[in-house]
């Protein structure tokens, strides 16, 4: 290799653990590179910890602080989100405008060709045109929040796990003496949220923004309940909404403007056809001319449809209808296993 630097986004977690190694036994210099996002990881454990297990690796380390960054561009989105009314996707967000641009900066800054992180993704080159390519594992398959990255961007990726199991790469760090770490608690869920988003949403909201108690009504225009503010719901949430009805009602919409929120039976919840904004296409060639399959959420099954372009939007539409499709939700396209691109979901 000409240039065998590599920066791997290292958290000391099993897979940015076993990334590094294997790209270390590839004959890669490897070079950790630790994010504190927020306050939640702005402390010594967690620091130490990483430092540590890289230390053990072999291989030198670096911390970044990008707290502020990431309070201006994914926290903003995600507060901005919820009072437009959307169910915002902040994992997808951060990938696209922050994680990924910052390791490219610090590969840049260091000489650094290539960059890496633990992702259960592949790439591939086809005749010079790169691609994100599903990972082998459908239990942990992270393509998903990789739809906006370019083709030049994966041309500088290597994912080490994207053939693996989780059940192989835990294997693989027993073997190497990390016992430690794979028996561990993995986190799950957006950094900051943890179980429930609205207690980081009530923390990021000024007084003047909190819209306060609003009311539930029917489609007729019925009022039919109180709910505490707009924000704290969301399009498909059936429980929690402290109403005792003889039927089965779920949130269809949320109207802003008026702070109420419209409840209706599930039938209505089903769509074929809506837009995306602030997409990002791999390949036009590919995506407009082909059927192709629709990721409407990370833990959804595929559904087939076409997407064509209208004006400034995409328009996609489905074979069958899918439920409960929210605006401000991430939509991933592929094609033959590949990632063909993505938006946000514009009703």
């Amino acid at each position: 290799m000409i240039n065998n630097k590599i920066v791997v986004c290292f958290s000391g977690g099993v897979d940015s653990l076993v990334s590094s190694y294997l790209l270390k036994e590839k004959g890669y210099d490897v070079i950790a590179c630790t994010f504190v996002l927020n306050e939640e990881q702005n402390n010594k454990a967690f620091i130490e910890h990483a430092k540590n297990i890289a230390s053990r690796l072999g291989i030198d380390h670096e911390v970044v602080d990008l707290r502020s960054k990431f309070s201006q561009t994914v926290l903003s989105y995600f507060k901005d989100g919820y009072l437009k009314g959307e169910t915002p996707n902040p994992c997808v967000f951060c990938n696209t405008n922050l994680k990924w641009p910052e390791l490219f900066a610090f590969a840049n800054r260091l000489g650094a060709e290539k960059v890496s992180m633990g992702h259960y993704a592949q790439t591939i080159d086809l005749d010079g045109n790169y691609f994100v390519k599903k990972g082998v594992d459908p239990e942990k398959e992270q393509s998903f929040f990789l739809w906006g990255l370019s083709s030049q961007q994966i041309a500088r990726i290597k994912f080490p796990l994207g053939n693996m199991e989780k059940s192989n790469v835990k294997q693989i760090a027993s073997e190497i003496g990390f016992d430690d770490v794979v028996q561990r608690k993995e986190s799950t869920g957006a950094c900051f949220t943890k179980k429930d988003y609205r207690i980081a949403l009530r923390k990021l909201m000024s007084e003047k923004e909190n819209p306060g108690f609003g009311n539930f009504i029917s489609e007729e225009g019925e009022v039919i309940g109180r709910h505490e503010g707009y924000p704290f719901y969301t399009v498909s949430q059936r429980k929690g909404l402290g109403l005792n009805l003889p039927e089965r009602v779920f949130i269809n919409k949320i109207l802003p403007k008026t702070n109420q929120i419209l409840l209706s039976g599930p039938e209505k919840l089903w769509r074929k056809e809506f837009y995306l904004k602030d997409y990002h296409i791999v390949n036009e060639q590919i995506l407009l001319h082909n059927e192709v399959e629709v990721k409407v959420r990370y833990r959804k099954q595929f559904v087939k449809g076409r997407v064509t372009l209208k004006n400034d939007l995409l328009k996609v539409e489905l074979v069958e209808n899918e439920w409960a499709i929210a605006p401000g939700q991430a939509v991933a396209f592929y094609y033959n296993n590949l990632l063909m691109g993505g938006g946000y979901v514009m009703l």
